[in-house]
């Protein structure tokens, strides 16, 4: 599957460019659970119905080269209803399939989602896919390329309702997002599982240019799924901890973050890295709760602070880039770092 897949994504790519498509270059960033981080440029093709993207970076930690290739197509039926095609291969850590419907950590990532979007209301979007991929397991990490994997059948349902005033730094507004995908054992099908999440945010202002950030959110896991999406509490939210420690199936937890200005004003130029909102001060709280696979509860806490970023790259990208340190209160707890360039945010 693998080369007709990369002959598809090319000349879709090259559809993209031939039908009047917008060529721009992004910085690109990605990080996975084991402290590596991977740097590079991206290149990104707009055109009026799809958008591609070709990604190269280069492994910090384990001195190798990674790649992202995708490719999206929006074909709007009127005002409301519309089809999305996402075609993916990576070969570097993601935290999304396709946006609202799943989460997870990969290695290696390759198949398609066809989806069915419908909007309801300004600010609503319910979505409903059909997904064939292969996830390579993560014992597998440092290789290019996989040894192993698991053949992933899937259709999945997701709702969004989204009334912040400004997605890249809100003040005001909230947003919910609810998924669950059901994974089956047909079609090639190695994982039978069923996956859930529910996030509900609010955002209130602080004087004339900070903010109250919070947040809710809830996940359940049953069956087996693979390795990279069980559920953990640092992968759900909670910072200050080891990424893929506590693997459970049903977890909760609560977020708070207060964002104050330092360099307010007009927005300013950063490079390569675009046009700078501002930047602004953050202070945070995580706590979460998980089930483990037996009976065993696990509860995890960390506070931490760092600088946010709100900024538009190449002109008309929307990204945020954060810099924070958070450390657990709890025992296991470390004084971790993270460096994110991301869109959208947490919460």
């Amino acid at each position: 599957m693998r080369p007709f897949l990369l002959l598809t994504l090319a000349g879709l790519l090259c559809a993209t460019a031939a039908s009047a498509g917008r060529l721009a270059l992004a910085p690109y960033y990605a990080s996975n659970p084991h402290d590596d981080y991977v740097l590079g440029p991206a290149l990104v093709l707009r055109g009026e119905h799809d958008r591609g993207a070709l990604s190269l970076g280069y492994s910090v930690t384990q001195h190798q080269p990674r790649g992202h290739l995708d490719y999206q197509n929006d074909r709007a039926f009127g005002p409301r209803l519309g089809l999305d095609l996402h075609l993916f291969h990576e070969v570097q850590p993601r935290y999304d399939v396709l946006p609202y419907l799943e989460t997870g950590l990969y290695e290696g990532h390759t198949g398609g989602t066809a989806g069915v979007f419908y909007r309801a209301r300004a600010g609503q979007l319910a979505i409903a896919a059909l997904t064939a991929e292969k996830l390579w397991a993560m014992p597998a990490r440092s290789n290019l390329f996989p040894t192993a994997s698991d053949q992933i059948r899937s259709y999945s349902a997701a709702y969004r309702a989204d009334t912040r005033d400004d997605p890249l730094d809100p003040r005001a507004g909230e947003r919910l997002q609810l998924s669950a995908t059901h994974a089956v054992r047909a079609f090639g099908g190695t994982r039978a599982y069923l996956a859930a999440r529910a996030s509900w945010s609010r955002y209130r202002g602080i004087g004339e240019a900070g903010a109250f950030a919070s947040r809710l959110h809830a996940a359940a896991t049953g069956g087996r799924p693979p390795e990279q999406r069980r559920l953990w509490l640092p992968g759900e939210g909670v910072r200050g901890y080891d990424l893929v420690t506590n693997a459970g199936n049903l977890l909760g937890v609560a977020n708070a973050e207060v964002r104050l200005p330092i360099l307010s004003g007009s927005a300013f130029p950063a490079g390569s890295l675009g046009t700078v909102k501002h930047v602004q001060l953050a202070a945070f709280a995580d706590a979460g709760l998980v089930r483990l696979d037996g009976r065993t509860w696990v509860a995890r806490a960390g506070i931490g602070a760092g600088l946010r970023a709100p900024l538009v790259a190449a002109g008309s990208i929307p990204m945020v880039v954060r810099l924070d340190v958070a450390h657990g209160l709890t025992r296991g707890g470390t004084l971790n770092s993270y460096l994110a360039l991301t869109a959208p945010e947490l919460f």
